[in-house]
C-alpha cells in the first residue's frame, strides 16, 4: 500500500487530505492552526493520522504542501531585515515606486513597503546600457565598502537589482558571488528572481523574495525535522503560485513564487474535480477562515497572470489569477464611523476564532451568524470533535444588534449576506470585467466555508447551476497531489516582430531552455508565449508562440493571435502597424499522475443517508432543512432544498427551489432553478 499526503495551512484550521494510489480511498482531516509555528500544527496533525486514522509512515510516499508562510511574512512584516545593493543614484526607485492608487480620490494614500529601511539601500559605481553592452566597468573597491556598510547596519539577507541587469547579468553575479565569500549571508539578484523589464517591479520582486526566503527556509527546516521524528522522510514537495510543485531545492532563490500560493491548489483541485463531473467552465470559490479566493476556468484552463498583487502590493511573476477579499467563515462584523455594518477584512483568526469556538473569542463573526441562523450543528462541527458554544455566538451577534436596533437572527442573516456581497463582487473582477457572463459558468463552492455560501452567492450572480466538490472542507489538500511539477522562465529582449529577428528569438528560447534543464532533468512539456505590444505602447498582451524553430510562418501566426487577442479584448485593432516583443515566456510542466478518488457511496438509499430535520433560518423565517449524512449520500441520489448536508469538514446549505444530485465520485451539482 502507498499514499499521497497533501497538507494546507489555512488561517483557522490546517487541512489534511491521504489518498490510497491504487483504491482511491481517501481520507479527510482538519487540526487549529499554530500561527506562532506553523509546523507544530502540521506535526500535530501528521501525528492524529497516524494514531487516530490508521495511516502508516512507512506507506507515504508523496508528500506536497500548501504553505503561506512567505505570504504571511510579507504581509505581518516578519520577514529577514534586508539590505539593498543597486546601480548607483537608483536607491530610491523601490521608495518611489508607481502613481498608481486604488482609491482615486483618497488624498492619503498609503505608500507601498519597500522591504528595506533607506539606509539600508546602497548603490555601486556600475552600469549596464539597455542592450547590454557594459557602460561603466563595476567598482570593486565601492562594493566592498557598500557591502561593509549593509554588515554594521545588522542586515540578514541581501537583494541585488542593477539597472538593466535583464540584458546582462554579470555585475549581479560578480556582487553575489563578493556578498557570499566575505559575509555568507542569503542574497538574491533580480537576474535570477525577474529578469524583466521595468526597474521599480524588478527591484521590488528581489527585495521581497530576500525578505522571505530566510524564513521560509527556518520553517521548511523544522517542518523536515517533525516530519522526520514522525517516521516520515520523504521528499518535500512545496506549491508555487503558478500552480506548479517544487523542491525546496528548485525554490531556493525563488522563494517569491510561494507567495499567493496558498490558493493555487484549491484551484487545481476544483478543475480536478469538476473535470470528473464533466464541466469545463467553472467559476471556483474558496472560503476559508479569513478569506474567500476566487478564479476562472475557462475551457479546462486555469486563468493565469504576470501582474498579481496582495495588499496592493505588486508580485510581477507567472500565477493562477486568483483575487481575494475578507470575507471568511472568522471574518468579524462590525460598524464603521458612519454607523454602516461591514463584514471583515479583520478576521477572528485561530486563536482566540469565532465566538462560538469557545476559545475567548468576543467579536461576532460569519461563523457565528451561521450558528446563530441554525447552519451548523454545534454537536457535529468537525465530525463532533470540537462543540460550538451557539449561546456565545448568539450573545456577541446580539450585542452588535442592538446597536442597530435589530433582532439578533436579521443582524445574521445581513451578516452573511454582506459576505456574498463582498465575494460577489470580487467574482465579478474575474469574469464581469474580463468579458465573461458569470452565468455561463457553474459556481464551485469549498473550503470550509464555502458551501453555506454556495446558493446564496449564485443566485446573487445569476449562475443557474453550483457544484460542491466530493472534498470541500479540504480541497486544496487534494489539490496538492494532482498539481504538476511546473517552472516559469522569462527573459526581457526588446526587439520587433520581425523576420530579420527570427535568430534572435531562437537564441533567447534557447537560453531559456538552458535555464529549464537545470531544475528538470528528463522529458518535459513546454509551452512558449510572448509578451506584445504595438509599438510605441507601454502595456502588453501574452500569446502564445507555437512550438518547433522560430520561422517568418511563425511570426504570422503570433501576429495573428495578437491582433484577435487585443481585439477581443479592447475592441479594436490595427494590423498594420508593427509590434515589439518586450519578454518571451517559457512554461515547462512535469506532468503528475492524475489523482483516483474513491467516489459516492454505493448501495445506499436516499432515506438512510437523511439523518434529521433542523430549522434553519431561510426567506425570513425559520423552516424545516432536512439533514443528509454526506458519506451516506450514493451516486445517483437526488433531493430538493431546503436541506443542509453535514460532513466533517464542512457544512452545505441548500436554498428552497433548489434541487441536487450526486454524481459519480460524490460531487454535488445544484440546480437552482432560477428563483429570484
Amino acid at each position: 500500500m502507498s499514499v499521497r499526503l497533501g497538507f494546507d495551512i489555512g488561517g483557522t484550521f490546517t487541512d489534511f487530505f491521504v489518498v490510497d494510489e491504487e483504491s482511491g480511498e481517501m481520507i479527510q482531516e482538519k487540526v487549529s492552526t499554530t500561527p506562532a509555528d506553523f509546523s507544530a500544527g502540521v506535526a500535530e496533525g501528521v501525528a492524529k493520522l497516524v494514531r487516530e486514522r490508521g495511516v502508516d509512515p512507512d506507506a507515504i510516499d508523496y508528500l506536497a504542501h500548501g504553505t503561506t508562510v512567505a505570504t504571511n511574512a510579507m504581509l505581518e512584516g516578519a520577514g529577514a531585515t534586508t539590505g539593498l545593493i543597486t546601480t548607483e543614484g537608483f536607491r530610491d526607485v523601490v521608495a518611489i515606486g508607481r502613481e498608481k492608487r486604488t482609491e482615486l480620490y483618497d488624498t492619503s494614500p498609503t505608500k507601498t513597503p519597500s522591504f528595506a529601511e533607506r539606509r539600508h539601500r546602497v548603490g555601486v559605481r556600475e552600469r549596464i546600457a539597455a542592450d547590454g553592452t557594459v557602460v561603466e566597468p563595476l567598482d570593486e573597491d565601492d562594493l566592498t565598502a557598500a557591502i561593509d556598510e549593509l554588515v554594521d547596519a545588522g542586515v540578514e539577507s541581501i537583494a541585488v537589482a542593477l539597472l538593466h541587469a535583464y540584458r546582462n547579468p554579470v555585475h549581479e553575479r560578480r556582487i553575489a558571488e563578493v556578498v557570499r565569500e566575505r559575509t555568507g549571508l542569503p542574497v538574491s539578484t533580480s537576474a535570477e528572481v525577474m529578469p524583466e523589464i521595468k526597474e521599480y517591479e524588478r527591484t521590488l520582486s528581489t527585495l521581497i523574495n530576500a525578505y522571505v526566503e530566510p524564513v521560509l527556509e527556518a520553517y521548511i527546516g523544522r517542518l523536515e525535522s517533525r516530519l522526520t521524528d514522525l517516521g516520515i522522510d520523504r521528499t518535500l514537495h512545496l506549491m508555487q503560485a503558478n500552480g506548479g510543485i517544487v523542491t525546496p531545492e528548485n525554490v531556493a532563490g525563488r522563494s517569491l513564487h510561494l507567495i499567493n500560493s496558498g490558493p493555487a491548489a484549491g484551484v487545481i483541485g476544483a478543475k480536478r474535480f469538476a473535470e470528473l463531473s464533466g464541466i469545463t467552465d467553472v467559476i471556483t470559490l474558496d472560503v476559508g477562515g479569513t478569506s474567500a479566493d476566487t478564479c476562472v476556468i475557462r475551457d479546462g484552463e486555469i486563468e493565469t497572470t504576470t501582474e498579481g498583487e496582495i495588499d496592493d502590493i505588486p508580485l510581477q511573476f507567472p500565477q493562477i489569477d486568483v483575487r481575494t477579499v475578507g470575507a471568511g467563515g472568522g471574518s468579524i462584523a462590525w460598524t464603521d464611523r458612519a454607523g454602516v455594518l461591514k463584514v471583515g477584512p479583520k478576521s477572528a483568526g485561530a486563536d482566540p476564532g469565532p465566538a462560538c469556538y469557545g476559545r475567548g473569542g468576543t467579536e461576532p463573526t460569519v461563523t457565528d451568524a451561521a450558528a446563530v441562523l441554525g447552519y451548523l450543528n454545534p454537536d457535529y462541527f468537525l465530525g463532533g470533535e470540537m462543540d460550538l458554544d451557539a449561546a456565545a455566538a448568539r450573545s456577541v451577534v446580539a450585542e452588535l444588534a442592538d446597536e442597530h436596533g435589530l433582532d439578533p437572527v436579521e443582524l445574521a442573516d445581513g451578516i452573511l449576506d454582506i459576505a456574498a456581497t463582498n465575494m460577489a463582487q470580487t467574482v465579478r473582477l474575474v469574469t464581469v470585467e474580463k468579458g465573461y457572463d458569470p452565468r455561463t459558468f457553474a459556481l464551485a463552492c469549498y473550503g470550509g466555508a464555502g458551501p453555506l455560501f454556495a446558493t446564496r452567492l449564485a443566485r446573487k450572480l445569476g449562475v443557474g447551476r453550483a457544484l460542491v466538490p466530493a472534498v470541500p472542507g479540504v480541497l486544496s489538500a487534494s489539490g496538492l497531489l494532482n498539481a504538476d511539477r511546473r517552472f516559469d522562465f522569462s527573459q526581457s529582449r526588446t526587439l520587433e516582430l520581425a523576420a530579420g529577428n527570427v535568430d534572435a528569438i531562437d537564441d533567447t528560447y534557447g537560453t531559456l531552455r538552458e535555464r529549464a534543464r537545470t531544475v528538470l532533468e528528463g522529458e518535459f512539456d513546454a509551452q512558449r508565449s510572448v509578451d506584445l505590444r504595438y509599438l510605441g505602447q507601454t502595456f502588453h498582451v501574452n500569446v502564445p508562440v507555437p512550438e518547433g524553430p522560430v520561422t517568418e510562418a511563425t511570426l504570422g501566426t503570433v501576429r495573428d493571435r495578437f491582433d484577435a487577442t487585443y481585439e477581443s479584448i479592447y475592441g479594436q485593432t490595427w494590423p498594420e502597424k508593427p509590434l515589439e516583443a518586450v519578454t518571451w515566456r517559457l512554461r515547462v510542466t512535469e506532468p503528475t499522475d492524475d489523482l483516483v478518488v474513491s467516489g459516492a457511496a454505493e448501495g445506499v438509499d436516499d432515506a438512510a443517508a437523511r439523518k434529521s430535520t433542523r430549522e434553519a433560518y431561510v426567506d425570513g423565517a425559520f423552516r424545516e432543512h432536512a439533514v443528509f449524512d454526506r458519506y451516506a449520500l450514493a451516486a445517483g441520489a437526488t433531493f430538493d432544498g431546503p436541506a443542509i448536508v453535514e460532513e466533517r469538514e464542512s457544512t452545505t446549505l441548500i436554498d428552497p427551489d433548489s434541487s441536487v444530485r450526486v454524481d459519480e465520485v460524490g460531487n454535488l451539482l445544484v440546480d437552482l432553478h432560477g428563483r429570484e
